[in-house]
Order: C-alpha cells, then sequence, then structure tokens
C-alpha cells in the first residue's frame, strides 16, 4: 500500500466529525436572475409550493413554457364526473391473454376509445391555487417579468425558507416564503412601502384541473368550479371542482376581496409596509386548532423542522476531496435531499416523476419507480419518512386484492403500475361487470406496456427487509415483523402464484446450440406476459412474447427469499410455494453476443436479436444494482463483461434518463470497477451534450421531463451505497464504490448498509 493510499484508508476510518450546517448552507440556491427552467420549491414532503423570482408564482405567463408554477399535495386530486365527461367506465374492454392453461385480465388495450382516454387521465393531480404579487393602483396591470429587476433570491437549506430581494415600480421589495413542517400552511411575508402605499397586494386564483399528461392546470374553464368565502368565515374560501373540495384558511391580511375575474381574490396590508401572510390548504373545514400559527410561527417550525431533517439520519462531506466532480456531487447530493424531503417524503409513495412541483403522467404514482423516490431514506437514516407511505398500500391492499384473484385468477396481491389515492379509484355511480355488489374499482392506467411490467412486485418486500434490517434491537425488529407481515405475505402469494402458473420448462445453458449438447436444467420461467424495466429493451416484441427477464428473475429470487426469510424470523412453518417459486425459478440465461462473443447477459433471456443492448439502455445492469445478484442467479465473471459491452451503446455521457445513471454506477461497484461506478454516479456531465443536465435547483432536467426526481432518488441510494453505509460483502473499506487512489476524502455518517 502507498503512503498516500494508507493516509487515506486512515482519514476514512476515522469517526466522522461533520459541520452539518456548514455542509447544507454551502449548497443554498442563489439566483440572480430568472431562470425559468430552475424555479425553487419549499415544502413538507407533502405540500409544496413552487416559486418564480419574486417568492411568489407572480411571473406564472413567463415559466409556463418551461416549468409551470404550481401549488401541489399528495392528497389534492380530481377526476371529471363520468356523466359529464360523456363515458361508461365499466365498459372498457380488458386485454385477456391466456397462457397455457391460465388466463389474466390486463388494462393493455389501447384502444382510443372515450373511456380508455378517460380511465388513463383520471384522477390527476391538481394545482390547488397560485399565489401572486398584484398591483392594485394604476389599472391593476399584471407584473412582468421586466418590471422586476436588482434580483436576490436565495434558498436557505438549512431552515426550509426562501428569501426574495427585488426592485419593482422603483420601490424595494422583500418576500419571505416557507410551509409548515406538519401542517400544510403557506406563510408568506411581503414588506415594501408599495404596501403602505396602498398600490401592492396578493393575489390568490383558483384554477380547474386538467386531463393532459402533464401540468396540472387549466385557467380556461370557470364556468366549471365554484369559488367562493365560507358563510360566516370572510376568512375561508371554499374551492369546489366537481366532486373535490377544499378550503383556504386565511390569516394576517386586513382583508379579503374577490376580483374581476372569477376564482381571483386578494390580499391586503393592514395599512403597513409588511404583510404576514398564512394560507392552510385543507380537505378539511376545521382547523386541527383553535388558532392556526401565524406567519412568524410558521418561519420558526419551518426552521426547527428542517434543522431536526437535517441533524438526524446521514451526512456525507466531500470537501476535503480533490477529485474532479468531487464539488458538484456533494452539492447534488445535498439538494437531492431537500428535493426529496420537501416534496416525495408524504402520504402517497412518491410523486409522479417530476415531484410535486409538476404533473407527469397525470400526477399518477409508477409504483415501479417507488425504489427511486423512497428506498434511499431507509439508507440515510430517514427511514420514517418513506414509512409514511403504508397507508396508502393499506388502502391498495383489498381492492387490489379482489381484482388479482377475480380479473387474473392469481392469489395474494398483484401490485398495480400506474395509479393515484385508492379511494379516487373507486367510481360509487357504477357496478362492476364481475360482480354486481360491488362499485366499478379501476386497478391501474391503462397502457400498452405498464401493466406488464413486473419488476415492481419485490419492491414491498426490499422495503420491508431494509426497514427490518435499519433497526438496531430485537424488540424493534419484531415489530417491524408485525407491521409488514400482511404486505409480505400478500406480495409473496403473488409472485409464488405467477411463477408457478405452469409447468417447469428445459432452459438450456451455455449459449446457442446447448440444448442440442443436453446442457441445461429444468426450472419456472418468469412470464411470459411481461415487459422488461425499460421498454426500450423489449425490441418490439409483444408481452406474451417475452418472459425471463435479467433483472425480474434475479429480484424475484431475491424477494422470494425475503419472504421466507421473514417467515423464519417469525418462527412459522416455510411457506412450500414460496420455496418452491424461489428456488425453482431459472437463473438469468448467459449468451454469447452474436453467437461467437463474450458470454454477456440480454435484456431478456428469449431475446431473439444478436445485440444485447439497445441504443442509451442497458436494463440488465440493474440486477446487480439494487440487489445482490451473485447470490441470487449471477455470475459476477459475466455481469462485468456485460458491463464492459454496454459501454459502446450507453454512450455514458448521452444517457437519456436521470434515473438509470446511479443503477449503473450501483451495478459496477459491486463488482470492484470503481472507476467505472463513478463515471457513472457523476452523470450528467453538465456541458456534455446529452438531454440531461443538473440545474442550479438541484433537479436533473431530462429529454420530455422538464425534472426527474427520480434521478435525485437513485443518486441518494447509490452515493449511500458507494460512498456512505457500502453493501454486504463490500469487504468492510470505508467509502467501497469510490476509487482509492487519495483523490476522495470522504466524511460519512449515519448510513445503513445496503443489501
Amino acid at each position: 500500500m502507498t503512503m498516500s493510499a494508507f493516509l487515506l484508508t486512515q482519514l476514512l476510518a476515522a469517526p466522522a466529525a461533520i459541520d452539518r450546517h456548514a455542509l447544507v448552507t454551502r449548497h443554498n440556491v442563489h439566483a440572480t436572475t430568472i431562470d425559468t427552467a430552475s424555479p425553487l420549491t419549499v415544502g413538507n414532503g407533502e405540500f409544496a409550493f413552487t416559486a418564480d423570482i419574486t417568492g411568489l408564482q407572480t411571473l406564472n405567463a413567463t415559466y409556463a413554457g418551461k416549468l409551470p408554477l404550481q401549488t401541489m399535495s399528495h392528497w389534492g386530486w380530481h377526476k371529471i364526473p363520468a356523466a359529464l365527461a360523456g363515458v361508461h367506465p365499466p365498459s372498457y374492454h380488458y386485454e385477456r391473454v391466456t397462457v397455457g392453461t391460465h388466463t389474466a385480465d390486463y388494462p393493455t388495450n389501447c384502444t382510443p376509445t372515450p373511456e380508455y382516454n378517460y380511465l388513463r387521465s383520471n384522477p390527476h393531480r391538481i394545482n390547488l391555487a397560485r399565489v401572486f404579487l398584484r398591483r392594485l393602483q394604476g389599472g391593476g396591470k399584471p407584473i412582468e417579468a421586466a418590471d422586476v429587476t436588482a434580483i436576490d433570491q436565495t434558498l436557505h437549506l438549512w431552515n426550509g425558507s426562501l428569501s426574495s430581494r427585488f426592485t419593482l415600480d422603483a420601490e424595494p421589495v422583500s418576500v419571505t416564503t416557507a410551509v409548515h413542517p406538519e401542517l400544510d400552511i403557506l406563510a408568506v411575508r411581503v414588506c415594501s412601502t408599495l404596501m403602505a402605499k396602498g398600490s401592492m397586494g396578493v393575489g390568490l386564483a383558483f384554477p380547474y384541473a386538467t386531463e393532459e399528461f402533464s401540468g396540472g392546470t387549466d385557467w380556461r374553464l370557470p364556468e366549471r368550479h365554484t369559488s367562493a368565502a365560507v358563510p360566516g368565515q370572510p376568512a375561508v374560501l371554499n374551492h369546489t371542482l366537481d366532486n373535490t373540495t377544499y378550503f383556504v384558511h386565511a390569516t394576517g391580511a386586513s382583508s379579503l376581496q374577490p376580483g374581476e375575474a372569477p376564482h381571483d381574490w386578494t390580499f391586503r396590508a393592514p395599512l403597513a409596509q409588511c404583510l404576514a401572510l398564512t394560507l392552510w390548504v385543507s380537505l378539511e373545514l376545521q382547523p386541527p386548532t383553535q388558532t392556526l400559527p401565524s406567519a412568524a410561527e410558521v418561519f420558526a417550525a419551518s426552521a426547527a423542522g428542517w434543522a431536526k431533517h437535517w441533524q438526524s439520519g446521514a451526512a456525507l462531506d466531500l470537501s476535503g476531496s480533490t477529485a474532479d466532480g468531487a464539488v458538484e456531487l456533494e452539492r447534488r447530493v445535498v439538494l437531492s435531499q431537500y428535493i426529496m424531503m420537501s416534496q416525495e417524503a408524504g402520504s402517497m409513495p412518491g410523486a409522479s416523476e417530476t415531484g410535486l412541483m409538476t404533473n407527469s403522467w397525470y400526477g399518477k404514482v409508477n409504483l415501479e419507480m417507488r425504489w427511486h423516490h423512497q428506498f434511499h431514506f431507509t439508507l440515510w437514516g430517514r427511514g420514517h419518512l418513506a414509512q409514511r407511505a403504508d397507508g396508502f398500500f393499506d388502502a391498495l391492499r383489498e381492492p387490489a386484492r379482489d381484482f388479482t384473484k377475480r380479473r387474473q385468477n392469481y392469489s395474494g396481491v398483484h401490485w398495480p403500475k400506474m395509479v393515484g389515492p385508492p379511494e379516487y379509484m373507486t367510481w360509487a355511480d357504477f357496478s362492476d361487470p364481475t360482480d354486481a355488489s360491488k362499485p366499478f374499482w379501476w386497478y391501474s392506467g391503462p397502457s400498452g406496456a405498464g401493466p406488464w411490467i413486473l419488476w415492481q412486485q419485490p419492491h414491498p418486500l426490499s422495503f420491508a427487509e431494509m426497514a427490518y434490517r435499519a433497526e438496531a434491537t430485537a424488540a424493534m425488529k419484531s415489530t417491524v415483523l408485525a407491521k409488514y407481515n400482511q404486505t409480505v405475505h400478500d406480495t409473496a402469494d403473488f409472485m409464488a402464484d405467477f411463477v408457478l402458473q405452469a409447468p417447469p420448462t428445459w432452459q438450456a445453458a451455455g449459449g446457442r446450440g446447448a440444448a442440442a449438447r443436453g446442457l441445461g436444467a429444468m426450472c419456472y420461467s418468469l412470464g411470459a406476459p411481461m415487459f422488461t424495466a425499460e421498454i426500450e429493451s423489449n425490441e418490439g416484441h409483444t408481452a406474451p412474447e417475452t418472459k425471463d427477464g435479467t433483472l425480474e428473475l434475479v429480484y424475484w429470487r431475491f424477494g422470494l427469499h425475503i419472504a421466507n426469510e421473514w417467515r423464519h424470523r417469525q418462527g412459522l412453518k416455510p411457506e412450500p410455494r414460496w420455496i418452491k417459486a424461489e428456488h425453482g425459478l431459472c437463473a438469468p440465461l448467459a449468451r454469447k453476443i452474436n453467437g461467437t462473443g463474450p458470454l454477456v447477459y440480454y435484456p431478456y433471456s428469449n431475446s431473439s436479436v444478436d445485440e444485447p443492448f439497445a441504443p442509451g439502455y442497458a436494463v440488465q445492469l440493474w440486477a446487480n444494482a439494487f440487489i445482490p445478484g451473485a447470490s441470487h442467479g449471477l455470475n459476477d465473471s459475466v455481469m462485468a463483461e456485460t458491463i464492459r459491452q454496454s459501454l459502446h451503446a450507453l454512450d455514458i455521457n448521452r444517457l437519456p434518463w436521470c434515473s438509470d445513471p446511479p443503477l449503473y454506477a450501483m451495478a459496477a461497484a459491486r463488482l470492484g470497477m470503481s472507476d467505472l461506478a463513478l463515471d457513472f454516479l457523476l452523470q450528467p456531465k453538465n456541458g456534455g451534450g446529452g438531454s440531461m443536465k443538473y440545474l442550479p435547483n438541484g433537479h436533473c432536467q431530462m429529454g420530455f421531463l422538464p425534472v426527474e426526481t427520480a434521478g435525485n432518488g437513485g443518486l441518494l441510494s447509490a452515493v449511500a451505497m458507494l460512498a456512505g453505509g457500502g453493501w454486504d460483502g463490500d469487504g468492510g473499506k470505508p467509502a467501497p464504490g469510490l476509487p482509492q487512489d487519495g483523490s476522495w476524502t470522504v466524511l460519512a455518517e449515519g448510513f445503513e448498509k445496503m443489501f
């Protein structure tokens, strides 16, 4: 060992002593110009407010083309009444698929009927309100971007507040914005002589919802919704969109007056230079306390809540590193923590791929992406934030179990792909066509690919296992076993039934021609039907033609292993079908590239093409990322060769999704390929020419999405594994996934070890 390597090892192994306040605050976001791609957000994980350079949503028109400014939550949803839309939801025709002797219905019929379009876009997440600065004199001319000068805006990460200073109409203005950590209260403090003169106030406007894939707002349909002050409570507004009703409770203004346009309101200051306003946005009319907090109390609560977040759990300090990319990596890590704690730590298992900034996939949750959105919380010692979504699965369980049994002929629970809150997935006005005694319940957003995806099924098992590992005492571990027991059993029952739906088949080993030589074994295939985790790797084949995805085989083996261990820990007898499925599943099949090249893994075993990688995609690498692949069917040598061979197809500097590079980094790190793992971890390298880039606000922008929060969450999991707690079998080295070349000085504390 060289002296520099020895010193690095000694430094890494020393007890961490991180100045967390300095670590966090050196990455406060500061802006002096308008950047419509990079607005800033304050939130509490359940409710979030995205602001422009004024600290509010004043320049809505300026930002609309890039990233619309919205106020969103995990509870604010809407669906257009079926009668208004002129549809009959139970008339949607499921696609019936028979494989062998098993028949199941899937919402994969994409014939563009009114019912298909309606069920795909309903329910949808809504923009709760626009809050903005408003001129009250001179005809009330709307404030435009050119009117705002001398900009000085800072997002203070340690206390969760946004301070904005600028000049408007030749007068200085300061705005402070924050969200209460426990109540969905937005606090706003606006100070300016413009307020004292009565020439400026704060406006609030309610939009209608939209069925568009992205966005969340439609200002064109005022006749579709109503808003009014609640009788006897002039500071409380009621907003109703069809069957969705919520309230805004305001405190701090001298008056609340309706504007000239529908659904438009104005708050005025009490003839003072500052207006300190709070807006509690809720489904409830009655507040949880007799007196709602003042703006000052909200700012104080925000500061205390965020300090508690930062002082708990894990921390990673790279400031002593000399490696290229260390400063930017630390910035991304700190801001990613803020983004995920402010937007993705609520009652839903993550948000859509764009968080609570704006909608994508109509705001619905893609459950296969929950791993990216929330798994990192436990690795960073904040598992309680992921567990806030446990109630979602409790509510989803029974209707999903019923669908799994009646429409798909499986036991257990087949967790759906694209969903809203379970209570919004029921249409009480209609009976289920297979059981008239039950209301119509919609299982998953219809799609030609999504319902075929299988890799989300083991996620509940992974989350349960990580929660178990994170507890330090036998008593707490026992509590976790009891808490997730039903979820483990429901999940494993379906997985085993799906695997055992058909008799075992002969799987040849050793590439083409192996069957003729008698090489192989009897095993159970996974699928058909199925799609790989990234459908670009499916070669255009249909789901009934596809089986044995490399990732899916390894992950399902791992998940069933967890389930079997769960019963063992509880002193229960083994479940024979679980054992049979785990040990009977086929192993991923290695094949020679073009029949003559080195052995590699393909996206799925019965792939019909010679090239194992779609341009920009290598989904088979995921099988060694968040799973200890070698323990569940992978060959390390073959996977290492697969990674090496993938590089020409991936074009590492032009990867299409922000969420992919962290997984590639994890896969390489497990095999000791630390230089390559780091190269993946640092993607995208801004200016590298690809469609991805990290923005000043810490979000990752890619292709058709203005932000992809799954990239932030994936990054946090990968960093926790490579530079934080490591993984099972990492040899006990500190920062085991980073190059040990003396350029990385890592202080890490509070991390959990990855599988």
